[in-house]
C-alpha cells in the first residue's frame, strides 16, 4: 500500500513538474506585444505673425513624423492657414472618438483639403463669428510615404480658451484665432494600427 502511495505521489509530482516546464516554455515563446502609440499634443501652433497687425498670417507646416513645425520646403504632413487644413499626402474625415479609433482604413483617402472639420457660428449663435472644431470628427492622414496618422482638432484660439465665457463671447476680448491646438498619433511602421 505504501509503495502504491509513493508511486502515485511520484507520478503527480512528475506531472506537475512537466506542466510547469511546459508553461515556462510557452511564456518564453509568447509574441512581444507592441506598446500603444504615443499621443502627441500640439498647443498654439500658428502661422508667422504679420508685422503690422501682429496676427497670424500665411500657412504653417507640421511634420507628424518629426513632431515639429517645419518649413514649406521640408517634408511636411499637415498644414494650417486660417480654417484651411491641408495634407501633403491624402486625407479623410471620419466619425469617431480619438482614443477609440484604432485602425486606419486603407481606402477612401482623397488628395486635398480637410472639409467639414469645423463649424462657424455666424451672427445667429452666441458667441458670434466663432470657429469650433466639430466634436467626434477624426482627421485620418495617409502620408506621402504611406504611413498613417489620426488627428483631432481641439481649439482654433490662442490658449485653448473656455468658449462658454463672456470674455470669449465678446469679440474685443476673444483670444486671437489661427492658433491650432490638436492631438495626433502617428504610426511610423506603415501598418494601419492607430491604437
Amino acid at each position: 500500500m505504501k509503495s502504491i502511495r509513493k508511486i502515485t505521489i511520484g507520478l503527480v509530482l512528475g506531472l506537475l513538474i512537466m506542466a510547469f516546464a511546459s508553461c515556462k516554455k510557452d511564456s518564453d515563446t509568447a509574441p512581444v506585444v507592441k506598446a500603444d502609440l504615443k499621443v502627441n499634443k500640439v498647443n498654439d501652433l500658428h502661422p508667422p505673425l504679420d508685422a503690422i497687425s501682429g496676427l497670424p498670417k500665411g500657412t504653417v507646416y507640421y511634420s507628424l513624423a518629426l513632431n515639429k513645425e517645419v518649413k514649406s520646403t521640408e517634408a511636411w504632413d499637415i498644414s494650417f492657414s486660417t480654417t484651411t487644413i491641408a495634407t501633403s499626402g491624402s486625407v479623410q474625415l471620419a466619425d469617431g472618438i480619438f482614443s477609440s479609433y484604432t485602425t486606419a482604413p486603407t481606402s477612401g483617402y482623397v488628395v486635398g483639403n480637410v472639409a467639414n472639420w469645423y463649424t462657424y457660428t455666424g451672427t445667429t449663435s452666441v458667441p458670434n463669428h466663432a470657429i469650433f472644431p466639430v466634436s467626434g470628427k477624426i482627421i485620418l492622414i495617409k502620408t506621402t510615404d504611406s504611413k498613417y496618422a489620426k488627428v483631432e482638432m481641439i481649439s482654433y484660439y490662442k490658449g485653448n480658451p473656455n468658449t462658454s465665457t463672456a470674455a470669449f463671447a465678446d469679440l474685443a476680448t476673444r483670444p486671437a484665432s489661427s492658433y491650432y491646438t490638436f492631438q495626433f498619433a502617428y504610426q511610423a511602421d506603415g501598418t494601419t494600427n492607430l491604437k
